[in-house]
């Protein structure tokens, strides 16, 4: 036997038992016009926003497996899934009151039992928080060291244009050592005395 896709019209929007629940989430009515339009909420961007609301609101979480069964009224396809207003909202507000009792006791609880534990992340906290006094002499000393390497090279970069200017008047002096025939001259006797 093939059963098919029940009507999305025929569903029941997955946001109207949170407006009942939860008068207080100031979540919009569903609108129930007779040609409006209805989606899946089985759909990626509404599958999307739906897990994100279910952070909000717990009983959601059991329906993420069951999606196929609900739609979206137009209304709340358009304020909760097209625009993430509604989701920013509760973001803004940080809202987990409308997290069942449940999940609210599971939150809040802490026995005795929990203290050793509560006790051994405080702690950890504490450690990943302070700071390592070696780590903080080995950056000194990279970062002193990082100035000193600079100065030495700023120095060198002074030196080689140093010896690049020398070296382009000493070529200078001997492009014109030989300017004229007298100067020519009088090196070949200079070199002739000194053999």
């Amino acid at each position: 036997m093939i059963t098919s896709k029940p009507e999305v019209k025929n569903l029941f929007c997955i946001f109207n038992f949170i407006i009942n629940k939860y008068p207080e989430s100031q979540l919009i009515s569903c609108e129930t016009k007779k040609k409006q339009r209805w989606r899946y909420a089985l759909t990626k961007i509404a599958k999307n926003k739906i897990t994100i609301l279910a952070n909000y609101f717990s009983e959601l979480n059991s329906l993420l497996d069951s999606l196929e069964n609900y739609s979206l009224c137009k209304k709340h396809y358009n304020n909760v899934v097209a625009r993430d207003s509604f989701i920013n909202q509760l973001k803004k507000a940080n809202n987990l009151i409308f997290l069942d009792e449940e999940s609210k006791r599971k939150r809040l609880k802490l026995s005795d039992n929990d203290n050793d534990k509560l006790q051994a992340y405080c702690n950890f906290e504490i450690q990943v928080s302070l700071s390592d006094p070696e780590y903080e002499n080995k950056i000194n000393e990279l970062t002193h060291l990082n100035k000193q390497l600079l100065s030495e090279i700023n120095e060198l970069k002074h030196l080689n244009k140093q010896l690049l200017s020398e070296n382009e008047i000493l070529k200078k002096k001997l492009d014109s050592r030989f300017a004229n025939q007298e100067d020519h001259i009088e090196a070949i006797i200079d070199i002739a005395k000194k053999e």
